[in-house]
């Protein structure tokens, strides 16, 4: 700003005189200059009616006794003392007993004579009682000899920004993620309660030791140096996102964690605040995800694989069938060929039902819609029924069949009909896939409360990433459609849901293809 001063008339005549030759005009030049450079300063008034009227800032005069001098309308309104009641009064009637900072305040006079400024912070009292977070800086006046003049205090209520602070401390003591604050040492400054969770370790044991504790390899040793190439000017390759890394709990386990990091500056210092996530759940879900789509996959392929045997198992019986009937109606057909046919007939029909039955069975066992009819049952009538129902594959595939029973029976509660058709597939499995001729054994015995029935055979063996999955829907062996051994895959699945719905268990076991 720029103010319009009064002319003065002599001064106005000056100005329209000629102006002067000469040394008088340098005489004159010279006198322009200082009166151009001149600048009016402020009054010791002015300065004492600006502090007087601060309300943000409480600022006190003391004299070299430490009595108060002079006193701001910002103090007023801080400490809740009127002028009137301080001025003259030594500065510990500011600090009444039980006040935090009253036992500090000869200390921090005294760090203001010898270093010539002193900073105090935390909570005063105000005349009323009531609490505030206090900032103050005292500083001690000196004239131009260095003798000492006076104080002055300057007090800053900062209960807002305490308050925030303390609400940023609660928000990030009770957060679920774990928040470390390192510097560009690596030296861990601060640890949250939930870090101390994920990390199994306190605060105590880890303040002040290097982050890369926390770290497995290989993040651990690469640590250090990527925080000092990044304070030199290197490129940031986590700051501001987030990554998966690994952590290293107290004890020595790892677990995968989702770390994201900011960077800030105090000062001259650099600090760095890594917020981290253990994301093990999540890993194990992505895992079951991609394990259950692998699932549905294989769930797809096999549906294929077994309309497919359907079609071609179908197929198998209906082309003798058509044969066999058009074989009646010929012409001139012998008695003896119309019974041929008929059998033929028979026969195939009988298979027919047999693949259906099997598949309606399933279809009622997966929508638990099977019923049981239990009774005591000896397992010697079981296996005979059993044995009755495969004997024709057995038969004729040229094998020797040993039964192994003990000559007390063994009686077990369940359903005549469904346990003989477990040991029926089991046999007729056995029968299909044994080397020809070979031999086929039948035991049963207690077992520590338990009956047990065991199928044995010298067959082709199991590879050992089938085992696990022989009781499931639709799996069998490698082949092709033109198959040697027919079937639908759905045979063994029978076997363990009619054993589970006895509340039972089946399993197999075999050293491997050959």
């Amino acid at each position: 700003m720029r103010f319009r001063q009064p002319v003065d008339p002599a001064q106005a005549q000056a100005a329209d005189a000629p102006a002067p030759q000469g040394d008088a005009a340098r005489r004159g030049r010279g006198r322009r200059t200082e009166r151009q450079t001149h600048r009016p300063t402020a009054s010791d008034a002015d300065l004492r009616l600006l502090v007087e009227t601060v309300q943000d800032y409480g600022i006190v005069l003391l004299d070299p006794d430490g009595n108060v001098a002079s006193w701001n309308a910002g103090a007023q309104r801080i400490r809740g003392y009127e002028a009137a009641e301080v001025i003259g009064q030594p500065i510990s009637r500011l600090y009444p007993a039980g006040d935090p900072a009253g036992p500090q305040l000869e200390s921090l006079l005294q760090r203001a004579r010898d270093e010539g400024r002193c900073v105090f912070e935390g909570w005063q009292l105000r005349k009323d009682g009531s609490r505030f977070w206090a900032n103050v800086v005292i500083t001690a006046l000196r004239d131009d000899t260095g003798a000492l003049r006076g104080y002055s205090e300057i007090t800053r209520d900062r209960n807002d920004r305490r308050r925030l602070e303390e609400m940023l401390r609660s928000v990030v003591d009770h957060v679920v993620d774990g928040i470390i604050t390192i510097d560009e040492h690596g030296t861990v400054e601060s640890f949250n309660p939930a870090a101390e969770r994920l990390f199994k370790l306190s605060r105590d044991q880890i303040i002040g030791r290097n982050v890369n504790e926390l770290m497995p390899e290989p993040f651990r040793s690469g640590h250090d140096e990527y925080i000092r190439n990044y304070t030199q000017g290197g490129p940031a390759k986590i700051i501001g996102i987030g990554r998966e890394v690994s952590g290293r709990r107290a004890d020595g386990t790892t677990f995968p964690m989702e770390l994201a990091v900011s960077e800030f500056q105090i000062a001259s210092r650099r600090f760095f605040t890594g917020i981290v996530r253990d994301i093990t759940q999540r890993k194990q879900l992505e895992h079951e995800l991609r394990q259950r789509v692998d699932d549905l996959a294989e769930a797809d392929r096999q549906k294929n694989d077994f309309l497919a045997m359907l079609a071609h198992e179908l197929r198998n019986p209906l082309a003798p069938m058509r044969n066999a009937a058009h074989l009646m109606k010929m012409k001139g057909v012998t008695v003896g060929m119309a019974v041929q046919a008929r059998e033929m007939l028979e026969r195939q029909l009988e298979h027919l039902v047999r693949l259906v039955d099997d598949l309606l069975d399933v279809s009622r066992i997966v929508q638990g819609r099977i019923e049981l009819r239990r009774e005591p049952v000896d397992l010697a009538l079981v296996v005979a029924r059993a044995v009755e129902t495969a004997h024709p594959v057995i038969e004729a595939r040229g094998h020797r069949l040993a039964l192994d029973f003990p000559e007390r029976p063994i009686y077990v509660e369940g359903d005549l009909i469904r346990l003989a058709q477990v040991i029926a597939n089991l046999l007729t499995n056995a029968a299909k896939y044994a080397e020809r001729p070979g031999e086929i054994c039948v035991s049963a015995q207690r077992e520590a409360g338990h009956a047990v029935v065991r199928v044995r055979d010298t067959g082709i063996g199991i590879a050992p990433e089938l085992l696990p999955r022989i009781f499931d829907l639709f799996v069998q062996g490698p082949q092709t459609l033109v198959r040697t051994q027919g079937g639908l895959g759905i045979g063994l699945t029978l076997v363990r849901r009619l054993v589970e719905l006895h509340g039972g268990t089946v399993s197999v076991s075999s050293e491997g293809n050959g």
